[in-house]
Protein backbone atom coordinates (compact mmCIF):
# COMPACT_ATOMS: atom_id res chain seq x y z
CA UNK A 1 0.00 0.00 0.00
CA UNK A 2 1.64 3.36 -0.92
CA UNK A 3 1.56 5.96 1.78
CA UNK A 4 -0.01 9.19 1.33
CA UNK A 5 2.17 12.33 1.26
CA UNK A 6 2.02 15.82 1.03
CA UNK A 7 4.42 18.95 1.18
CA UNK A 8 3.57 22.25 2.98
CA UNK A 9 5.65 25.25 1.62
CA UNK A 10 5.54 28.10 4.13
CA UNK A 11 6.73 31.80 3.55
CA UNK A 12 4.92 35.19 2.09
CA UNK A 13 7.91 35.90 -0.32
CA UNK A 14 6.67 32.81 -2.22
CA UNK A 15 2.85 33.54 -2.01
CA UNK A 16 3.73 37.35 -3.19
CA UNK A 17 6.04 36.13 -6.07
CA UNK A 18 9.06 37.50 -4.26
CA UNK A 19 11.11 34.00 -4.38
CA UNK A 20 10.38 31.18 -6.72
CA UNK A 21 9.67 27.42 -4.83
CA UNK A 22 12.04 24.75 -5.75
CA UNK A 23 11.52 22.63 -3.45
CA UNK A 24 8.06 21.31 -4.56
CA UNK A 25 9.86 20.60 -8.06
CA UNK A 26 12.64 19.00 -6.73
CA UNK A 27 11.18 16.64 -3.47
CA UNK A 28 8.12 15.09 -6.31
CA UNK A 29 10.87 14.12 -9.02
CA UNK A 30 13.07 12.77 -5.32
CA UNK A 31 10.17 10.81 -4.03
CA UNK A 32 9.04 9.20 -6.93
CA UNK A 33 12.52 7.46 -6.97
CA UNK A 34 12.20 5.68 -3.72
CA UNK A 35 8.70 4.57 -4.41
CA UNK A 36 6.76 7.58 -2.86
CA UNK A 37 4.19 10.44 -4.35
CA UNK A 38 3.05 13.84 -3.45
CA UNK A 39 -0.46 14.00 -3.81
CA UNK A 40 -0.71 17.58 -2.55
CA UNK A 41 1.59 20.58 -2.38
CA UNK A 42 0.30 23.17 -0.35
CA UNK A 43 1.70 26.91 0.15
CA UNK A 44 0.44 28.60 3.01
CA UNK A 45 1.60 32.09 4.25
CA UNK A 46 3.41 32.75 8.10
CA UNK A 47 0.24 32.79 9.60
CA UNK A 48 0.10 31.10 12.81
CA UNK A 49 -3.56 30.33 13.10
CA UNK A 50 -3.64 29.44 9.04
CA UNK A 51 -0.65 27.33 9.60
CA UNK A 52 -1.91 25.66 13.00
CA UNK A 53 -5.07 24.57 11.09
CA UNK A 54 -3.07 23.37 7.75
CA UNK A 55 -1.26 21.13 9.97
CA UNK A 56 -3.96 19.18 11.94
CA UNK A 57 -6.09 19.09 9.02
CA UNK A 58 -3.36 17.39 7.08
CA UNK A 59 -2.18 15.07 10.43
CA UNK A 60 -5.70 14.08 9.75
CA UNK A 61 -5.52 13.02 6.06
CA UNK A 62 -1.46 11.83 5.40
CA UNK A 63 0.47 9.62 6.14
CA UNK A 64 3.94 11.46 5.63
CA UNK A 65 3.69 14.98 5.39
CA UNK A 66 7.11 17.28 4.69
CA UNK A 67 7.11 20.73 5.42
CA UNK A 68 9.46 23.43 4.28
CA UNK A 69 10.31 26.71 5.74
CA UNK A 70 9.52 28.55 8.80
CA UNK A 71 12.56 27.41 11.15
CA UNK A 72 14.10 30.12 11.42
CA UNK A 73 15.24 32.58 14.14
CA UNK A 74 13.17 35.72 12.54
CA UNK A 75 9.05 36.50 14.17
CA UNK A 76 7.71 35.78 10.82
CA UNK A 77 9.09 32.13 11.70
CA UNK A 78 6.32 30.70 13.17
CA UNK A 79 6.07 26.67 12.26
CA UNK A 80 7.38 25.25 15.60
CA UNK A 81 4.59 27.25 17.18
CA UNK A 82 2.04 26.25 14.87
CA UNK A 83 3.05 22.39 14.99
CA UNK A 84 2.88 22.50 18.72
CA UNK A 85 -1.07 24.03 18.44
CA UNK A 86 -1.45 21.67 16.21
CA UNK A 87 -0.35 19.13 18.12
CA UNK A 88 -1.68 20.11 21.71
CA UNK A 89 1.96 20.62 22.40
CA UNK A 90 4.36 22.87 24.46
CA UNK A 91 7.56 24.23 23.09
CA UNK A 92 10.35 23.22 25.71
CA UNK A 93 13.74 23.90 25.80
CA UNK A 94 15.47 21.13 24.92
CA UNK A 95 18.87 19.38 25.27
CA UNK A 96 18.75 17.67 22.27
CA UNK A 97 17.58 20.63 19.57
CA UNK A 98 20.56 23.11 21.53
CA UNK A 99 22.83 19.93 20.83
CA UNK A 100 22.24 20.03 17.20
CA UNK A 101 22.19 23.77 17.12
CA UNK A 102 25.42 23.78 18.53
CA UNK A 103 27.05 20.68 15.94
CA UNK A 104 25.09 23.32 13.14
CA UNK A 105 27.17 26.28 14.53
CA UNK A 106 30.69 23.98 15.15
CA UNK A 107 30.51 23.21 11.19
CA UNK A 108 30.72 26.66 10.17
CA UNK A 109 33.60 27.83 12.97
CA UNK A 110 30.85 29.35 14.79
CA UNK A 111 30.06 28.96 18.42
CA UNK A 112 25.98 29.24 19.66
CA UNK A 113 24.50 29.99 22.47
CA UNK A 114 20.93 30.68 23.16
CA UNK A 115 20.55 34.55 22.99
CA UNK A 116 20.88 34.17 19.51
CA UNK A 117 18.13 32.67 18.70
CA UNK A 118 15.54 30.04 19.60
CA UNK A 119 16.76 26.98 18.22
CA UNK A 120 16.84 25.26 21.22
CA UNK A 121 13.18 25.49 22.28
CA UNK A 122 11.03 22.52 20.35
CA UNK A 123 7.42 21.31 20.80
CA UNK A 124 7.09 18.64 22.95
CA UNK A 125 6.78 15.11 21.57
CA UNK A 126 9.31 16.20 19.08
CA UNK A 127 12.84 15.08 17.95
CA UNK A 128 15.31 17.85 16.62
CA UNK A 129 17.39 16.55 13.99
CA UNK A 130 20.28 17.75 12.52
CA UNK A 131 20.71 20.13 9.50
CA UNK A 132 24.04 19.30 7.55
CA UNK A 133 23.60 21.97 5.39
CA UNK A 134 22.44 25.15 7.38
CA UNK A 135 22.29 26.46 11.46
CA UNK A 136 18.41 25.76 12.04
CA UNK A 137 17.65 22.01 13.42
CA UNK A 138 14.88 19.95 11.53
CA UNK A 139 11.94 18.72 13.11
CA UNK A 140 10.54 15.04 13.20
CA UNK A 141 6.99 14.17 14.77
CA UNK A 142 5.45 11.07 14.93
CA UNK A 143 1.96 9.41 16.24
CA UNK A 144 0.23 6.79 15.74
CA UNK A 145 -0.98 7.55 12.27
CA UNK A 146 1.08 10.44 10.84
CA UNK A 147 4.90 11.34 10.34
CA UNK A 148 6.41 15.26 10.19
CA UNK A 149 9.30 15.76 8.60
CA UNK A 150 10.20 19.78 8.74
CA UNK A 151 13.08 21.23 7.30
CA UNK A 152 14.11 25.08 6.05
CA UNK A 153 12.91 26.45 2.96
CA UNK A 154 16.42 27.32 1.62
CA UNK A 155 16.76 24.60 -1.62
CA UNK A 156 20.09 22.84 -0.80
CA UNK A 157 19.29 22.50 3.13
CA UNK A 158 15.99 21.42 2.55
CA UNK A 159 17.57 18.87 -0.23
CA UNK A 160 20.54 17.51 1.92
CA UNK A 161 17.77 17.09 5.15
CA UNK A 162 15.53 14.91 2.79
CA UNK A 163 18.31 12.81 1.46
CA UNK A 164 20.45 12.02 4.35
CA UNK A 165 17.71 12.67 7.30
CA UNK A 166 14.24 12.13 6.10
CA UNK A 167 14.26 9.33 3.53
CA UNK A 168 16.64 7.40 5.83
CA UNK A 169 14.27 7.58 8.58
CA UNK A 170 10.92 6.62 6.14
CA UNK A 171 12.84 3.45 4.99
CA UNK A 172 13.37 2.02 8.28
CA UNK A 173 9.59 3.22 9.18
CA UNK A 174 8.12 1.75 6.25
CA UNK A 175 10.47 -0.52 4.72
CA UNK A 176 7.88 -2.48 2.52
CA UNK A 177 6.42 0.79 0.60
CA UNK A 178 9.25 2.32 -0.48
CA UNK A 179 10.68 1.10 -3.05
CA UNK A 180 12.78 1.82 -6.28
CA UNK A 181 9.85 3.13 -8.94
CA UNK A 182 11.17 1.71 -12.51
CA UNK A 183 8.78 3.30 -15.63
CA UNK A 184 8.85 2.75 -19.80
CA UNK A 185 8.15 5.44 -21.60
CA UNK A 186 6.11 5.26 -24.48
CA UNK A 187 7.78 8.36 -27.16
CA UNK A 188 4.99 9.30 -30.18
CA UNK A 189 4.52 11.80 -32.39
CA UNK A 190 2.70 13.36 -34.46
CA UNK A 191 -0.50 12.43 -32.78
CA UNK A 192 -2.64 14.19 -30.47
CA UNK A 193 -4.14 12.37 -26.97
CA UNK A 194 -7.55 12.46 -27.64
CA UNK A 195 -6.47 10.65 -30.97
CA UNK A 196 -4.59 8.10 -29.17
CA UNK A 197 -6.87 7.02 -26.26
CA UNK A 198 -10.14 8.31 -28.21
CA UNK A 199 -10.04 7.11 -31.38
CA UNK A 200 -7.14 4.45 -32.18
CA UNK A 201 -6.75 2.68 -28.74
CA UNK A 202 -9.65 3.17 -26.65
CA UNK A 203 -8.55 0.68 -24.69
CA UNK A 204 -5.01 1.38 -24.30
CA UNK A 205 -5.18 2.97 -20.61
CA UNK A 206 -7.06 0.21 -19.42
CA UNK A 207 -4.63 -2.08 -20.90
CA UNK A 208 -1.25 -0.58 -19.71
CA UNK A 209 -2.84 -0.32 -16.07
CA UNK A 210 -2.57 -3.86 -15.57
CA UNK A 211 1.43 -3.23 -15.66
CA UNK A 212 1.45 -0.20 -13.43
CA UNK A 213 0.32 3.26 -13.07
CA UNK A 214 -0.14 4.81 -15.90
CA UNK A 215 0.35 8.71 -17.31
CA UNK A 216 0.45 10.74 -20.42
CA UNK A 217 2.74 13.99 -20.50
CA UNK A 218 2.58 16.25 -24.21
CA UNK A 219 5.58 16.94 -25.60
CA UNK A 220 7.21 19.16 -28.30
CA UNK A 221 6.13 16.33 -31.23
CA UNK A 222 3.82 14.63 -29.43
CA UNK A 223 2.48 12.31 -26.39
CA UNK A 224 5.09 10.34 -23.95
CA UNK A 225 3.47 7.59 -22.13
CA UNK A 226 4.49 6.46 -18.83
CA UNK A 227 4.18 3.62 -17.02
CA UNK A 228 5.49 3.10 -13.83
CA UNK A 229 5.93 0.32 -11.08
CA UNK A 230 8.07 -1.11 -8.46
CA UNK A 231 8.49 -4.68 -10.68
CA UNK A 232 8.23 -3.61 -14.12
CA UNK A 233 10.88 -6.11 -15.43
CA UNK A 234 12.37 -7.00 -18.18
CA UNK A 235 9.63 -9.28 -19.33
CA UNK A 236 6.67 -6.78 -18.55
CA UNK A 237 8.34 -4.19 -20.31
CA UNK A 238 8.83 -6.64 -23.33
CA UNK A 239 4.90 -7.08 -22.86
CA UNK A 240 4.42 -3.48 -23.11
CA UNK A 241 5.99 -3.03 -26.16
CA UNK A 242 4.28 -6.13 -27.70
CA UNK A 243 0.72 -4.55 -26.44
CA UNK A 244 2.24 -1.50 -28.27
CA UNK A 245 2.78 -3.06 -31.58
CA UNK A 246 -0.21 -5.14 -31.95
CA UNK A 247 -1.89 -1.78 -32.28
CA UNK A 248 -2.22 1.10 -34.53
CA UNK A 249 -0.41 3.20 -32.32
CA UNK A 250 2.59 1.43 -33.46
CA UNK A 251 3.54 4.15 -36.16
CA UNK A 252 3.65 6.86 -34.62
CA UNK A 253 5.90 5.62 -31.83
CA UNK A 254 9.73 6.67 -32.37
CA UNK A 255 11.24 5.17 -29.42
CA UNK A 256 11.15 3.52 -25.45
CA UNK A 257 13.12 4.52 -23.09
CA UNK A 258 12.99 6.71 -19.66
CA UNK A 259 12.37 9.97 -18.23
Amino acid sequence: MSLSTALIIIGDEILEGRTRDSNGYWLARRLKEVGLGLSEILVVSDNLADLSKLFKDCLAKYRVIFISGGLGPTLDDVTKQALADATSNKILESSQGAEMAKENYLRYGKEWTPVLNSYHMVPENFNAVTNPKGLAPGLVYCNENSMLLAAPGVPWEFEEMVDSVFLPILKKEFPKQLKRMQELVICTRFIPEEKIFGELCPNLWKDLSAFGKVSSLPQVLGINIIVRAADLDEEKRDQIVELINSTELSEYVWQYGSL
